[in-house]
């Protein structure tokens, strides 16, 4: 007896203009009829609803989740982080400094995010050409305040 599903969303769930198929919604429908529990495990931040658009109809569909390569928790209304330590992630900033064409992106907390080139920069590119795969390449790291 299946009790739960956990799905990827991009090149899994979502089409390639990054929505939900009516199949795929009708599907997900059946699987709750049936009482199985939907999850989602995804690299992207929970922030579904301004980075896909989504709604309380998309939302709905889903138990929980898994998001930002298992640094965050979505379960019964509640999220919880799990944050790396902030020497790790003063390490990680200092390694990647001094490579222009790497892009880095953390993770705050209450869903705020620090990159280390503008974004603008980051999702288009320098200059007029378009990114090369690796100027587009992020990593994301989840962070905690140093302590005072």
């Amino acid at each position: 007896m299946i009790r739960a599903l956990f799905f990827d969303l991009d090149g899994t769930l979502l089409t390639s203009r990054k929505t939900l198929a009516d199949s795929t919604r009708t599907a997900l429908q059946q699987c709750q009829k049936q009482g199985i529990g939907l999850f989602l495990a995804t690299a992207r931040a929970p922030l579904l609803d301004k980075m896909l658009g989504w709604t309380e109809a998309e939302f709905r569909l889903f138990d929980g989740g898994i998001y930002c390569n298992g640094a965050c928790e979505k379960l019964h209304g509640q999220t919880h982080y799990i944050f790396l330590p902030a020497p790790l992630v003063t390490r990680c900033v200092q390694t990647v400094n001094p490579i222009p064409a790497l892009h880095l992106a953390l993770q705050l907390q209450e869903e705020r995010h620090a990159f280390n080139h503008p974004l603008a920069a980051v999702l288009m590119g320098s200059g007029e050409s378009p990114c090369s795969p690796l100027s587009r390449w992020k990593l994301r790291l989840s962070v905690r305040p140093l302590k005072s």
